[in-house]
């Protein structure tokens, strides 16, 4: 397999652990955003949301979780194996963020590949903002915390 097709699926496997979770803790199965839009149900985990870059051009988000018409996460699902250029994109990851309409950026780091200056970096730069940055899929748990944290009063299976 090339290098940049196992990236890709090694990024989708990322992706894949954040829907088990939505799935297994609280009970909600992903959906399409064309999906969403057009029911607008919460709470949902939508797949590939867009929304507008540091640049004025649409991006996409692998997941917003929308627990209600005024509360949401975006979740950004960052897989860098080896080295590369992933970590030199967090910069304008970090400043395309700052800019969402949604209440909470969730960013997961994983693969190992990055240099540990760049996610340093990132999680440094991101205080203070509405974005938390996960240092690596080792840190689903921590991931898994920080947003029943930051779900008023928490949020169980028994709860939706």
């Amino acid at each position: 397999m090339k290098q940049g097709r196992r990236a890709n699926v090694s990024g989708k496997v990322l992706e894949g652990q954040v829907e088990v979770i939505f799935r297994t803790w609280f009970d909600i199965t992903p959906v399409g955003n064309k999906e969403w839009t057009e029911n607008k149900t919460y709470p949902a985990l939508v797949r590939n949301v867009p929304f507008t870059t540091l640049y004025g051009t649409q991006g996409r988000s692998e997941f917003v979780f929308y627990l209600n018409p005024d509360k949401s996460f975006r979740i950004e699902c960052k897989w860098q194996a080896v080295s590369g250029s992933v970590d030199e994109k967090y910069p304008y990851l970090l400043e395309s963020m700052k800019g969402v309409k949604e209440t909470n950026v969730l960013i997961i780091c994983g693969g190992g590949g990055a240099k540990p200056q760049s996610i340093t970096w990132l999680i440094e730069n991101a205080k203070g903002t509405k974005v938390t940055v996960f240092r690596s899929v080792d840190d689903l748990a921590g991931f898994i915390q920080t947003l029943v944290r930051r779900i008023d009063n928490g949020i169980r299976r028994d709860d939706i």
